[in-house]
Order: C-alpha cells, then sequence, then structure tokens
C-alpha cells in the first residue's frame, strides 16, 4: 500500500499555512523528488497571508507593436476650423464683395472721425492714438488682422488728395509674424510709402501724365523745404498737406486680394 496522503487545511483567510515535511528518499527507491511532492497532495501556496485578488483590466495593445509607436491621439484643432470657415468665406468673394475691416481702420460710415488719430507724416510706432480709449493704441489692437478673412495682400489708394501711387500691403515673413496683414503692417506701409523719395524719373513722368498732381507736389516741397533746407521730393509731398489719416474704405476686390481706399484731410484739433 502506498504511503497515506497528507491533507493540508487552512485557517480563514489570513492564517499562515503550516511548513510541509518533504520525506526522505529510502534507499533503493528510484522515485524523483517531483514525484514525491507530487505524492503529497496538491500544492500549497507559501507561507505569507492570503488576500483576495482583484483583477485590473489593462488596455488592450496589438500584439507586435511597441507602444511607443502607437499614433498619439489629438485633440481638434481649432485653427483648422478656422482656415476652413475662410476658405469657404473667400470662395464666396466677387468683385463688388465689401471687404470686413478692422474697426482701428474703418472710416465712419457717417464720414465722422475714425477711431484711430494719426498724422500719416509721424512714426506709427509712436504716433498713433486711441480717440476711443484716450490714450496711445494698445498693441494687442494693433495686432488684430486688417481684414477678414485673414489675408496676405492689400491693395490702397489714397482719396482726397492728388496722389499718383498704389500703396502694396504684404505680412512680414517673419517666423514670429502673424499669419494675415495686421493693423500695424497697414500703418507701416503707409507710412514707408509716403517717406519715399521721387526720383527723378517718376517726377518727369508724373509731370507729364498728371501735372496736376506735380504742380501740388511742387508747392508742398517748397514749403517743406524751407524748413528742412536741402529735403528731397518725397510722395508725401503730393498730399499738400493732407497728411491726417481718415480711415480705410473698401472697394471690394481685385481677384482674391482687397483694395482700399484710404482717406486723407488736413489737421483738425481732436
Amino acid at each position: 500500500m502506498g504511503s497515506p496522503r497528507r491533507q493540508v487545511h487552512f485557517a480563514e483567510h489570513f492564517a499562515p499555512t503550516r511548513p510541509i515535511a518533504i520525506p526522505m528518499r529510502s534507499e533503493g527507491s528510484t522515485s524523483s523528488p517531483a514525484s514525491s511532492l507530487s505524492s503529497l497532495g496538491p500544492y500549497t501556496p507559501p507561507t505569507a497571508p492570503f488576500y483576495h485578488a482583484r483583477t485590473i483590466p489593462l488596455p488592450l495593445v496589438t500584439p507586435g507593436l511597441p507602444t511607443s509607436d502607437l499614433p498619439p491621439i489629438r485633440p481638434p484643432s481649432t485653427s483648422s476650423n478656422t482656415s476652413s470657415l475662410a476658405s469657404s468665406l473667400r470662395a464666396h468673394i466677387t468683385e463688388s464683395t465689401p471687404v470686413p475691416l478692422s474697426a482701428v481702420l474703418a472710416a465712419p460710415a457717417n464720414g465722422g472721425i475714425p477711431r484711430l488719430k494719426w498724422d500719416m507724416s509721424s512714426d506709427p510706432q509712436q504716433c498713433v492714438y486711441d480717440r476711443g480709449l484716450r490714450q496711445a493704441m494698445p498693441s494687442l489692437a494693433l495686432s488684430e488682422p486688417a481684414a477678414a478673412p485673414d489675408v496676405t495682400h492689400i491693395v490702397i489708394t489714397i482719396s482726397g488728395a492728388l496722389y499718383p501711387y498704389e500703396i502694396v500691403v504684404k505680412r512680414p515673413t517673419a517666423l514670429t509674424a502673424p499669419l494675415c496683414v495686421s493693423v500695424r503692417d497697414v500703418l507701416d506701409a503707409v507710412y514707408e510709402n509716403l517717406r519715399r523719395i521721387v526720383t527723378v524719373a517718376e517726377q518727369g513722368r508724373t509731370a507729364a501724365e498728371k501735372p496736376q498732381a506735380w504742380r501740388v507736389a511742387v508747392d508742398a516741397h517748397a514749403r517743406r523745404a524751407r524748413r528742412s533746407p536741402g529735403e528731397p521730393m518725397r510722395r508725401i509731398d503730393f498730399l499738400a498737406g493732407k497728411t491726417i489719416f481718415y480711415g480705410l474704405v473698401s472697394k471690394g476686390y481685385d481677384g482674391k486680394v482687397p483694395r482700399l481706399s484710404l482717406r486723407a484731410g488736413p489737421h483738425d484739433s481732436t
């Protein structure tokens, strides 16, 4: 008869198990330690206290695919929604479509005084004033888009004066620049254009093609030169002293490029 089987009993949950005695193998026995252990009955857990196990589900992972190679989950992009909206607006643009302008630049519909106060003979980086706030124009307002939907080019002509040039405004190419033409870009482009020296070739061409504008510029330059002897003729002389910014007005589109008219006027006391 085989040796009697030893039964091992556990106390309620937390009692440690009793050590198991392993019989010595007698001489001549061919049984292995493994067979001796199997004859002792079921495997007994270690002597550490036993606690009820709880299964924690793990996330599913594609077999053979490292977790670092899994595509990241990205939240929906608001910029893509804005871009698609702008593209939709551009698709419906026609030549007569009015250009929505920034409130900082737009001329009042009733012909009143605009929000922005600026003498265009002065650097806009230092001399632009907010009539509504009664302070220098905030940088945040100067950084907002000049038109909507956002555009990268704008063409401006000056009304109220015999100014024979177009002003082309382009979005700066710097990496930190906005993705569209800003209010500041418009003011800088206008100032830079007015400051340009009128070349000899331009003088001859303007005198032949636009004699009235030429005579106005000559007289304005003569008055300015009396204050600053040796000062060359500049494009601002074609404004004949009408250097106050009175706002921009939409003239529609040339293709997808907005065309605007700048109202220039004489100095005022406001």
